[in-house]
């Protein structure tokens, strides 16, 4: 499961420097701020959700429920690197489009086949447009789910 409040348990457990997150990445107004993208999804703030997840972190259990908002962050950061980074070679930007496709191709494909498990309509719809890899915009809102 990926859920903001993971971020918030990062932000809560770990001091800042072994993050690197500060307060306006956590409680954002603006969703499309893309330095609070990069800062989310930047190495430390993974390694500090592995360490949560793994037990590594003395005051806390281990809680493997927070692997899909790390392997989330993996694929957002891989999503930057591609298109944002400027040490990255051509051959890990392809090696990342990969990756990031593939993703969001089996997303799709979960999404589309377990549609029942939503809640809401909109739900379905939000994670289409962001998964959609295929399709016009215009076709998303045509779309119909049972």
């Amino acid at each position: 499961m990926v859920h903001r409040n993971h971020i918030k348990h990062v932000y809560d457990v770990f001091s800042p420097t072994e993050h690197g997150l500060g307060a306006n990445d956590i409680n954002r107004c603006d969703q499309q701020t893309w330095r609070s993208v990069e800062e989310l999804s930047l190495p430390k703030v993974r390694d500090c959700l592995m360490r949560l997840i793994d037990g590594r972190v003395p005051t806390q259990r281990p809680t493997p429920m927070l692997l899909g908002t790390q392997v989330y962050l993996l694929i957002v950061w891989y999503y930057m690197e591609i298109f944002c980074s400027s040490v990255a070679s051509l051959w890990k930007r392809i090696k990342y489009s990969a990756i990031v496709t593939h993703f969001l191709a089996i997303w799709h494909n979960y999404v589309h086949h377990h549609s029942h498990q939503f809640y809401h309509k909109g739900d379905i719809n939000r994670c289409l447009t962001y998964l959609s890899l295929r399709r016009s915009p215009d076709m998303l809102h045509k779309r119909q789910f049972p």
